[in-house]
């Protein structure tokens, strides 16, 4: 299965919640993935856990953030925020139906360009704020496909708001229908942000205004020390 300690979605202007803890793709309804049963009580619904922003973050070698490969750690909690323009139609991101073959594991993410999605969308996984300086030497790896979406930056965000971004086509990226294995140094973004603040730990978004059903997978994100 995919390790996270604690999974929301929310949509930027809405006033939704919904949570759901660590299950097994194969207990979990991919036709409604969003699926309230999979709750985690330990989470505060905010991203806060225990260790966030306060000088003992992870200190795993290979820290998961949506992987069946690489665990999460303790304190480490992730939400996701869909953004979009305002005024559009809101991008749907769930997970890949039954068929869509993953880079790893079983189960991927898919996001989809709404109607009239506007010039720009996107998502962040956050983790509320979190010291993420045991990882400053190291990379961040993920895996994209997308046989339309040209433009995919990718990017982390700190507690400040500050954003440091990166084209996905910098780093091998191109939209020819195959997975492809990102890796980006976290020298790369660093310098643009506070890593011992970090609040989103990778985000995605794409400002040329998008086709109506434009699609892309992401699988396999972690940060790796070295």
């Amino acid at each position: 299965m995919k390790h996270f300690i604690l999974f929301s979605f929310l949509l930027i202007a809405c006033s939704s919640l919904i949570l759901y803890n660590n299950c097994s793709p194969k207990e979990r309804d991919h036709a409604n993935p969003i699926d309230p049963s999979y709750i985690n009580p330990n989470g505060d619904g905010n991203g806060n856990g225990n260790g966030n922003g306060n000088g003992d973050g992870p200190t795993v070698a290979n820290l998961g953030i949506y992987s069946e490969t690489h665990e999460g750690a303790p304190g480490v909690n992730i939400e996701i925020f869909i953004w979009n323009d305002e005024g559009s139609g809101q991008p749907t991101l769930t997970m890949a139906p039954f068929g869509t073959a993953p880079d790893e594991g079983v189960e991927c993410f898919q996001c989809v360009a709404a109607n009239s999605a506007g010039g720009w969308f996107g998502f962040g996984f956050n983790a509320g704020e979190i010291d993420m300086s045991f990882y400053s030497s190291g990379t961040i790896h993920v895996s994209v496909k997308s046989s339309d979406c040209s433009d995919i930056q990718i990017g982390v965000l700190d507690a400040l708001g500050n954003g440091a971004w990166v084209n996905a086509t910098t780093y091998t990226f191109s939209n020819d229908g195959t997975w492809h294995k990102l890796s980006i140094p976290v020298s790369d973004i660093s310098g643009a942000i506070d890593i011992s603040r970090a609040s989103d730990l990778i985000a995605f978004l794409n400002v040329l205004a998008p086709t109506d059903g434009d699609t892309y997978y992401i699988d396999n994100i972690y940060w790796n020390k070295d």
